[in-house]
């Protein structure tokens, strides 16, 4: 599960980024005042912590959602509506 997180995450930064016109991680981590290596962790890891998702839902007008950014926690919402 973890590459097809991986996948989706980098994807959501991707269009994050384009939507706020931005040409690196390194822009993006700018704006959010966090470590280039922050973003590169969320990259590798496919997922990101929820407040900063929330942030670039924000940011971006709802272009991209929190949902493609904590795949995880998706997840677990919905096995605590399946019990």
């Amino acid at each position: 599960m973890k590459s097809k997180d991986a996948a989706r995450v980098n994807s959501a930064l991707n269009e994050t980024k384009k939507a706020l016109s931005l040409k690196s991680d390194r822009q993006l981590a700018i704006k959010l005042d966090v470590s280039r290596q922050a973003v590169g962790l969320w990259r590798m890891r496919g997922e990101m912590p929820p407040a900063r998702a929330l942030q670039l839902e924000w940011l971006t007008d709802k272009k991209v959602t929190w949902m493609q950014m904590c795949p995880n926690l998706v997840r677990e919402f919905a096995e605590i509506e399946a019990r």
